[in-house]
């Protein structure tokens, strides 16, 4: 499972990078066999005015699967972040779930 991050405006630094992947893998290690890779992109939407402005948007490729996009927007970086991959940990989750339930369907249609 690769993971990617966009930071252009240099938000997270390495440590806020560190974290992020850490908390990514952790809760979406569990589906590994169906993920390709986590893209994560965080921005400040509205500079330095302040306000609910920091986004994080994650974007997780599944193996023959639709890809998951989460957006997440918070006052703080690390709320967006963190509220982004439980979000995309659920929706993968219910895409495995989907796809399994979509299977044993068609195998009891056949007879098998």
């Amino acid at each position: 499972m690769k993971f990617n991050v966009t930071d252009k405006q240099n938000l997270l630094g390495s440590a806020g990078v560190d974290r992020a992947q850490s908390r990514s893998f952790s809760m979406l290690s569990k589906f590994g066999d169906h993920i390709k890779s986590i893209d994560l992109t965080v921005e400040d939407v509205n500079g330095p005015r302040g306000g609910i402005d920091k986004l994080c948007r994650v974007m997780i490729k599944l193996r023959r699967k639709a890809d998951v996009v989460i957006t997440s927007q918070d006052q703080k970086l690390s709320r967006a972040i963190a509220a982004a991959i439980e979000r995309g940990s659920r929706s993968v989750a219910r895409q495995i779930e989907r796809r399994d339930q979509r299977s044993k369907r068609q195998l009891s249609r056949i007879g098998v």
